[in-house]
């Protein structure tokens, strides 16, 4: 399966079956949150799906803003509100021509839901995309560097809440 909205619905189906959480009421409501593309670099696109996590796009580094495309406003193996209609979900596929020079950002919830050292203030998407923007000119390396500094010193002597993942992409 190379479709990324169908990955996401299949895994979906396997993690409900593995875990055995379809038609379990005594299941976890938790869910996963992903995005996943597929690029296409002969014919100039990039296929993207989400369940929570959207994709981000510069396509001018340096001046441009972020583009975000949305997730779906679901998790994979969570559930809806009725155990019964979990089996039921899809997946947006979202297609995107790319050009040279384009970066794309696919990250987890992590960053931004990290609390401030000493303070109950989440980084958020706010700061994350203006953070994102303004190193956007610099080489990727350089960007990775400006990414683990900012986020430990935001996060200082507070324990890091949840898995913290951000992949940058230049095509």
């Amino acid at each position: 399966i190379l479709n990324p909205a169908l990955i996401l619905k299949e895994l979906h189906l396997g993690i409900l079956d593995s875990l055995r959480l379809e038609n379990n009421v005594d299941a976890s409501e938790d869910g996963m949150d992903i995005a996943i593309c597929a690029i296409y670099p002969s014919k100039k696109i990039i296929e993207y799906a989400g369940a929570m996590n959207p994709l981000y796009i510069l396509s001018k580094p340096g001046g441009g803003q972020i583009e975000v495309i949305n997730a779906n406003s679901q998790s994979l193996g969570g559930t809806i509100q009725e155990r019964n209609l979990t089996t039921d979900l899809s997946f947006t596929n979202h297609t995107l021509p790319f050009e040279k020079d384009m970066v794309i950002y696919l990250f987890s919830d992590g960053y931004m839901d990290q609390f401030k050292s000493g303070q109950k203030q989440r980084f958020g998407s706010i700061q994350f995309k203006k953070l994102l923007t303004q190193s956007a000119h610099l080489p990727m390396q350089e960007q990775k560097a400006i990414l683990i500094k900012t986020f430990i010193e935001w996060k200082g002597d507070n324990t890091q809440l949840d898995d913290v993942l951000v992949l940058g992409l230049k095509i």
